[in-house]
């Protein structure tokens, strides 16, 4: 230890005070002066006394500790690479640091010399040297470096179409993962973002940005509300002498066509403001009966089946849609796609088509009458049987693939002894969900022939005679194989007319058929319907059990016998919880569900009407009528709340329920359709569209597209 002057000094002076030092020593018996005193500070030998500051050794002087090093910025959370500074106070002839965690020294770690970049979550411990001072302590700093949370544009909000939201970060090289189902994004979570993200339904997304050394980012979310319209699918015929009108114009359809020119369309709607958004046309320019259209229904992608009939004039070549169709045959099946109508695939054959239908997978099913007694068939209807002696008009089922072709994945059919070529049989309509596939038709056969082949699907139910002079049938078939599950029967008196099918969401079917007279039989179906007059029309609908087919209720309407004209049947929809919307023309003097819906019993001309019957029984919940004489409903289809009727008027302006509709007065026999929303007390009109081509124009079918 090095001691000051002033603390030798002051020392010193203690120890004499306190008789440490004293100018002799003795005692009585050494005879040693014992009176001696103790010396002052003047009596000092000069040579004792405490040296100066002055006469200190500078080599044992005390080394101050430099400063740790600062470091700037400041240690903490950051969104992007950093450029950090170390500085010590007193300044620093060396900064060492090390960013591995090590303790930094002189002989440990990298020499600072300009500024580190922090390009990643990173400590940084640094200590400075300086000469003449001892070594400073080791400073440390955290740096975090985390990705810049997603950005997603456009934000979050509501939409009336699809939007592409493209997800970017401003973090460079980060990878953004993503998620849709509200699920956590994180770095082995969710969709890589590789481009712009469509989002065509309500949801919210969840975006992560990450990179390989940095924290992963906060998770961004955005609620998007999308609200996509419906659209209407509208098939028919038109005939027209002048410029297009209402949802036909700006199509490209012929605006000045022959009176002898029939052409068939199919038109897709924005159901919301019933503006086209494409339409396709094909016919015979010169031909009055080159085509007609027996259905449409919508696939799950959103693109669509279309079938009917089609004839060659032989002084005219096809134009449009129809162009591609061999002339060899007469009916035709054909998916268009829903983003702009072109002609994806399309099937023919030489047989009637009573009407198609599309599974959820896509699959298509073509349902229809043939002559077993006849030759070989042509196209997808070459595997039936032919040249079969005796045998009357059969029944056929044929399911094509999604992707066309003319070789069905299987079919069934069946007919019966009735010989020649009259229409004693024919499949009228067909249904299916993902469980099976429904078809329905008319029996006018005596008794069912076996194929030795494939066998008969009516026998194969059961169904082995008729009652009556026609009957109706259902039966239902495994979509897989085509193998028949059930079958069921409804006994006519004297005919059977139009018979439409639907099913319910929970997959009851539904049918309604028009017949005249009804004798009683054990496993009827229309047991209890009303019965009409000889030779008049009647209506009834059935809602049967998916299980087994049998009737869970039924309704029926009716006729005086001073009214053999009777009602017409029209298209029947089932809305999402069950209820039937059942649609048709009336006549004076009903009786049964037309009038128990609170319509007028005698409305003193042929009227429309829409009514409709509740799931669980059956009952008429409400009815609406109009328009009059020519305004025949013909089309039907719905989602969600909404329901969409299409039909024809002519020449006047419109009636009944249509006057809401505001339509313009057609200008010959002009096209309608209309969307129905629950008013309260009831189905009413909230808007409504028209089109026509200052001619005559039917609508036959039409169909829905949902969101």
């Amino acid at each position: 230890m090095v001691f000051t002057r002033f603390f030798m000094k002051t020392t010193l002076v203690a120890l004499l005070a306190t008789g440490w030092f004293v100018a002799g020593c003795g005692d009585d018996s050494t005879g040693n002066d014992t009176d001696a005193e103790v010396q002052s500070d003047a009596d000092l030998n000069t040579d004792a006394e405490v040296q100066s500051d002055a006469d200190l050794n500078t080599d044992a002087e005390v080394l101050d500790t430099l400063s740790a090093p600062t470091l700037t910025p400041a240690p903490g959370l950051y969104f992007a690479d950093q450029a950090v500074t170390l500085a010590c106070a007193e300044g620093a002839d060396e900064i060492w640091y090390t960013t591995d965690g090590s303790t930094p020294s002189t002989t440990n770690g990298t020499l600072y010399s300009a500024s580190v970049a922090i390009t990643e979550t990173t400590t940084i411990r640094a200590m400075g040297t300086k000469s003449g001072w001892l070594d400073s302590l080791v400073t440390d700093g955290a740096y975090e470096i985390k990705a810049a949370t997603p950005i997603m544009t456009p934000a979050g909000g509501n939409y009336s179409g699809t939007q592409t939201v493209t997800i970017t970060t401003t973090t460079p090289a980060a990878e953004i993962r993503f998620t849709t189902d509200g699920s956590t994004p994180d770095s082995t979570t969710g969709t890589v973002c590789s481009g712009p993200v469509s989002v065509d339904q309500s949801l919210t997304l969840r975006a992560i940005a990450y990179k390989a050394g940095l924290t992963d980012s906060d998770v961004a979310d955005e609620d998007y509300v999308i609200t996509l319209p419906n659209y209407l699918y509208v098939g028919g015929t038109y005939m027209g002498t002048g410029a297009n009108l209402g949802f036909f114009s700006g199509l490209g359809f012929p605006d000045t066509v022959g009176v002898d020119t029939t052409y068939v369309y199919v038109v897709k709607v924005d159901a919301t403001t019933g503006i086209p958004v494409w339409g396709v046309y094909g016919g015979v320019p010169g031909d009055d009966n080159s085509g007609s259209l027996a259905d449409i229904d919508v696939d799950g992608n959103g693109d669509i089946v279309v079938s009917g009939r089609y004839s060659v004039n032989t002084s005219g070549a096809f134009e449009g849609f129809l162009v591609s169709l061999p002339a060899a045959g007469s009916r035709f099946v054909m998916k268009l796609s829903g983003l702009d109508g072109s002609v994806m695939w399309s099937s023919t054959t030489d047989l009637s088509i009573g009407g198609t239908c599309v599974d959820p997978a896509g699959d298509v099913y073509v349902v229809g009458s043939y002559f077993p007694s006849q030759s070989a068939k042509t196209g997808y209807a070459s595997v039936l049987p032919s040249n079969v002696s005796g045998a009357g008009t059969g029944s056929y089922v044929i399911k094509l693939p999604s992707t066309g072709g003319s070789t069905p994945l299987w079919f069934e059919q069946a007919y019966g002894n009735t010989g020649g070529t009259s229409y004693s049989q024919s499949a009228r309509s067909c249904r299916a969900n993902a469980n099976a596939v429904y078809v329905a038709g008319y029996n006018g056969t005596t008794t069912q022939l076996v194929d030795p082949t494939d066998g008969n699907f009516l026998m194969d139910v059961g169904v082995t005679t008729k009652h009556g002079a026609s009957e109706l049938y259902l039966v239902r078939l495994d979509p897989t194989t085509g193998t028949p599950q059930w079958g069921a029967i409804g006994h006519g008196g004297n005919f059977m007319t139009r018979i439409e099918l639907a099913l319910s969401g929970a997959g009851d079917p539904y049918v309604q058929i028009g017949y005249g007279g009804l004798p009683a039989g054990a496993d009827n179906i229309l047991t209890g319907a009303l019965q009409g007059p000889s030779g008049s029309y009647a209506s009834a609908v059935v809602r049967l059990s998916a299980t087994d087919g049998s009737a869970v209720w039924l309704q029926s309407s009716t006729l005086p016998l001073t009214d053999v004209y009777g009602n017409t049947q029209g298209p029947l929809w089932i809305d999402s919880t069950g209820n039937a919307i059942v649609t048709g023309d009336y006549r004076d003097g009903q009786t049964g569900f037309i009038v128990d819906a609170g319509l007028p019993a005698n409305p003193g001309v042929k009227t429309s009407f829409i009514v409709g019957l509740a799931a669980a029984d059956g009952t008429p919940d409400w009815g609406v009528a109009g328009p009059a004489t020519e305004g025949q409903i013909r089309g039907i289809s719905g989602v969600g709340a909404s329901v969409y009727v299409a039909g024809g008027y002519s020449n006047v302006p419109a009636t009944g329920f249509l006057v809401n509709a505001s339509l313009p007065t057609p200008t010959g026999s002009d096209i309608w359709a209309c969307e129905m929303t629950d008013s309260g007390s009831g189905m009413a009109i909230s808007q409504g569209y028209s089109a026509g081509a200052s001619g005559w124009d039917s609508v036959y079918v039409i169909a829905v597209q949902a969101p």
